[in-house]
Formats: C-alpha cells, structure tokens, sequence
C-alpha cells in the first residue's frame, strides 16, 4: 500500500459508509464527518501561498485518526 496515496485520495463518504456498514458508533462516526467538515487548505510554495479551496478527499496529515482511517481500503 502506498501510503502517502492512501492519506491524499480517501473518500470520506465512502469512509462514514464502511464505517457504518462495519458497525462502528453512530456518535463515533458523526464525530469523524464533523472534524472533517467544510476543511479547507492553501498550497505553499516558497513563501507564497495560493488562495484557500475546499478539500473534500483525504484525511488530516498528522492526526492520530489519519492512518487508521486508511485500514478500510485496498489498494
């Protein structure tokens, strides 16, 4: 598995779905979409950054939820 692909292309719906369908909390599982919600990211190069878009895949590098995240899915 190559993780560095796995942590930028997670499709989050698709992940509350496993999830649910796994049997995981439904509290669990809203508490995840809602950290998730509405994040936004810039791109720095050199010290320039671009404007700030919507991210709608992907999970949160350096959360400590980040790489379990990625268990659901094969590669």
């Amino acid at each position: 598995m190559d993780f560095q692909k796995a942590f930028n292309s997670l499709w989050r719906i698709g992940q509350w779905r496993v999830m649910r369908f796994l049997g995981y909390e439904e509290k669990l599982v809203r508490l995840l979409e809602a950290l998730y919600k509405d994040t936004m990211s810039a791109v720095r190069v050199g010290g320039d950054f671009s404007e700030w878009f919507e991210t709608l895949v992907g999970v949160t590098q350096g959360c400590m939820l980040s790489p379990c995240s990625t268990c659901y899915w094969k590669w």
